[in-house]
């Protein structure tokens, strides 16, 4: 059959720009003491009740607190006879010591509420539950409270068939899990993390929405809310950060000082750097953070940033003939949300079937984050690792072709909407708004036609696909409007992987990690026959052009030369935080000075966020897996392309694996030369149009007739506007 010869280690391309490491072993086994801890859990609680009623008497608050966990674990077992009188004696401590307006009441009638509920007794439930939304109301108690308090009653009127008053519920849950993300601790990804526990309330808007979707209650603007609402929060703060002056209209004795402690902070941050000392810039960028916490509580500009209205970014989207593709991916069902020209706003449940589920190694129904994962994962029968592992053919072998066309049925249930999708006339693009596992997914490697010796790819039949973390941001940057300026691009490439010795102080240990992950330190050497086409196509075109290459190609370099660029173009080796057990992201550039943080050869994805790319109207990252990395649900994936938009770049061209040298080079060449003719000629450039030029120019096969099979063409996708 054609393709046959798919994942023979012969027909690999010789060099890629990624680095291969060795997986480590899974050593996940459940221990005996995991079985025990229901056992241990008892015997604590009862211990801590013990010494509490004899340190401090059986009416202290303090013993009330003893006898609700002891409670908790009788309830965990399912012992609820034994459960409900504890918490109620509790409830009777608390009264008196405390009152029935204290957060802890309500807390334990939380408990209580739960309890009963576990029992269907949703008559005695409700009471209780209404009262912890009074104290919340009163007291002023955390948010995280609050949170708990409003998700489960929405939940209690759900089950008691209300929906109105859920749906209400539901959404000052989501309100208050906003509040909690802001006032989380640490860097973006921790308030990321504290979000994603959150994320499950979301996904539940979105599902109910769909259940009422023939009803006076369900309305498709709630879950387009939902879905957009949730999404890639901690970017956005970013990208408002570099291009929105957050302190407008703040009078100036409020906003000098805000800008004083920053200014200051961030002069801590540099000098620490600067002492190469760790902990003293740990201690730095805390205080940046706190600055910047309260730079966002006085900006007005800040808490007016609320999500596009729907009908808004359907209107952008019907006036340039776009079709938006919106996935919520979750843990028990998932959804596309279809909206744009020519088609009627509507939310498709994603199924499998029972053939489906087969193929993929599945169970068959709805279709969930872990069946995604399954379908998507990194091992050999994987959709990514089959169409990322090349043949000598250029062709698929019929398996791979098979999943492919049926995952294209599962994304995109509905046949007539594959039907306008294809047909060549009636879209100008397609916008993509993935959602999970999805977001490391080229859907321009789709079967649309499943045919063996001449598979028609979403690439070949489909309009040009772009894709943004959200429609909002996708809107924010469509609005965009860089620092003007004469077009001038900077192009990076063919840098040295040798890593230099030096003798005026001992390496640094984090220096010495990162170049443990340089790998084989391959050279790469199209990428600098790859700047070179475009440093002509620049001149060609009447284009200023800067470029480097071998020992030019550093870090510094890079920070030095690309502000006021419109074009940014970088083409080296990538590594992706994740995989192959890399612990961070990074371009890997020739190494400067090995001892200067700044220049030791890794452009790493926090060091991203530095760059000045106000001008930037394209960003090309020429290497591999520059769209991967750490993926947090809400936030998205924090790949190496995300960090150039935080920085200003308007959109960017990232990768979803290891990428070939040879052909990389050709593709990104085609692009850039592509969008070089536009602008000699005073016209706007068409993005999305020119990449998938590229991409077909590659996938024709005229220069290597292996370069048809999607790995050489497909990984690379366009994020923000055409």
């Amino acid at each position: 059959m054609p393709g046959d010869d798919l994942n023979t280690s012969s027909q690999q391309p010789k060099v890629t720009r990624g680095i291969s490491v060795v997986p480590a072993p899974n050593n996940n086994v459940e221990s005996v003491e995991k079985r025990k801890l229901p056992q241990e859990a008892e015997s604590l609680a009862k211990r801590a009740l013990k010494i509490n009623e004899t340190e401090f008497g059986k009416d202290d608050p303090d013993t009330g607190a003893s006898l609700n966990m002891l409670a908790a674990v009788y309830s965990d077992q399912g012992r609820f006879a034994e459960a409900e009188p504890l918490l109620k004696r509790t409830l009777v401590i608390y009264e008196k010591g405390l009152s029935k307006n204290h957060p802890w009441y309500a807390e334990c009638e939380h408990d209580l509420a739960t309890l009963y509920e576990r029992q269907k007794r949703y008559k005695d439930a409700e009471p209780l539950r209404d009262h912890t939304i009074d104290v919340y109301k009163k007291s002023g108690a955390e948010a995280h409270l609050g949170q708990d308090w409003y998700n489960s009653r929405a939940n209690l009127y759900w089950t008691t068939k209300r929906p109105k008053e859920a749906v209400a519920d539901l959404k000052d849950a989501m309100e208050l899990s906003f509040k909690i993300r802001e006032h989380a601790s640490g860097d973006y990804k921790q308030k990321a993390q504290a979000f994603a526990q959150y994320y499950k309330l979301f996904e539940r808007m979105v599902d109910w929405q769909y259940e009422l979707r023939d009803s006076e209650v369900g309305k498709i603007n709630e879950a387009y809310e939902a879905m957009e609402s949730s999404r890639a929060r901690g970017l956005r703060n970013m990208m408002l950060a570099h291009h929105i002056d957050l302190l407008a209209g703040v009078p100036d004795e409020i906003a000098q000082p805000l800008y004083a402690a920053k200014k200051a902070a961030e002069s801590e941050v540099a000098i620490a750097e600067k002492a190469n000392k760790p902990e003293t810039l740990e201690i730095a960028k805390r205080k940046l953070d706190a600055a910047m916490e309260a730079i966002h509580s006085a900006s007005p500009a800040y808490r007016q940033m609320k999500l596009v209205a729907l009908d808004t970014i359907r209107g952008e989207l019907i006036a340039e003939k776009s079709l938006a593709l919106e996935y919520l991916i979750g843990d028990e069902k998932s959804y596309l949300l279809l909206y744009g020209f020519d088609t009627e706003t509507q939310l498709l449940p994603l199924v499998l079937n029972d053939k489906q589920a087969k193929l993929f190694g599945v169970a068959p129904g709805s279709l969930t984050t872990k069946k995604l994962a399954t379908i998507l994962k990194a091992g050999k029968n994987g959709v990514p690792q089959l169409i990322g592992s090349p043949t000598a053919t250029g062709l698929l072998d019929t398996k791979t072709l098979e999943k492919l066309h049926s995952l294209w049925t599962v994304l995109v249930p509905d046949e007539k909407i594959r039907a306008k999708i294809t047909d060549r006339k009636t879209l100008a693009r397609l916008l993509i708004l993935p959602d999970r596992a999805l977001a490391r997914f080229p859907f321009e490697s789709l079967i649309v036609v499943h045919d063996p010796a001449n598979p028609r790819y979403l690439l070949d039949d489909g309009p040009a696909t772009i894709y943004a973390p959200s429609a909002s941001m996708y809107h924010f940057l469509k609005k965009h409007k860089t620092e003007s300026g004469k077009p001038h691009t900077l192009t990076v490439g063919g840098p040295y992987y040798k890593i230099p010795r030096t003798d005026e102080q001992p390496r640094r240990p984090d220096t010495q990690r990162r170049n443990n992950h340089r790998g084989a330190h391959n050279e790469l050497k199209e990428t600098k026959k790859e700047t070179e086409m475009i440093e002509n196509s620049c001149k060609g075109n009447g284009i200023a052009v800067t470029r480097f290459n071998s020992d030019q190609s550093t870090e510094e370099k890079v920070r030095q030369n690309v502000a006021g660029k419109t074009i940014v173009h970088l083409a080296c080796h990538g590594v992706a935080e994740g995989e192959n057990n890399t612990p961070f992201s990074a371009l890997l550039l020739t190494i400067g000075n090995p001892n200067n943080l700044k220049d030791n050869g890794s452009l790493e994805l926090e060091e991203m966020f530095d760059l000045n790319l106000k001008a930037c109207e394209l960003a090309v990252l020429s290497a591999c897996e520059t769209n991967l990395g750490l993926n947090q649900p809400g936030e998205g994936t924090w790949s190496l392309g995300r960090g150039m938009m935080a920085s200003g770049a308007k959109r960017v061209v990232t990768t979803n694996w290891q990428v070939a040298d040879d052909s990389s080079a050709l593709l990104v060449s085609f692009f850039i030369n592509e969008i070089n003719e536009s602008i000699g000629e005073s016209s706007e450039p068409d993005h999305a149009a020119a990449l998938r030029q590229a991409k077909r120019e590659v996938r024709s096969g005229t220069d290597n007739s292996a370069w048809r099979h999607p790995y050489f063409w497909a990984p690379f996708v366009l994020i923000g506007p055409k």
